[in-house]
């Protein structure tokens, strides 16, 4: 015996929302948006750091011995310094814990880690833009909505 498949049409499902359950989506979904934000903004602010660093990396390298150098200690405050050895540099690890490496293996991290930042950063993207969607599309059922109200409304006066 031979097995038919058909396919079959589902017939299609309508759900009906109060007003006040579409208002609390909609401002789910700003709330949501507006997290998503904060995350882009920490993102782009660790990539930019790391660009910073691995621009920094790249001078040291092309730098000498004994050369002197002006070291930002942050909050607009700068030292003047002596660069001893151009090949390595000083890594912070989790839990205040420094480790000496070189400044080839350093840059390879930076890349890594920029690479994944940028991935990130376009995972953020697709998800802001969805809710963006999302959004638009609660605002256009809000605004039918009340629409279909003072229509109604008007009629009845």
């Amino acid at each position: 015996m031979s097995k038919k498949t058909m396919k079959e049409a589902k017939p299609k499902q309508e759900v009906t929302l109060s007003g006040a359950q579409v208002m609390n989506f909609y401002n789910n979904e700003r709330n949501k948006l507006s997290i998503i934000q904060r995350r882009f903004d920490s993102l782009q602010n660790l990539l930019n750091e790391t660009m910073l660093s691995i621009n920094s990396l790249n001078e040291l390298k092309k730098s000498s011995k004994n050369e002197k150098i002006l070291v930002n200690l942050g909050a607009g405050v700068f030292a003047d310094a002596l660069i001893e050895n151009n090949g390595k540099v000083k890594v912070s690890l989790a839990g205040n814990v420094v480790l000496d490496k070189p400044v080839d293996e350093a840059l390879l991290d930076l890349e890594k880690r920029k690479n994944e930042l940028e991935k990130d950063i376009n995972v953020t993207i697709n998800e802001q833009e969805a809710t963006l969607k999302q959004i638009s599309a609660l605002e256009n059922v809000i605004n039918t909505a009340r629409k279909a109200v003072r229509e109604k409304r008007s009629k009845l006066a």
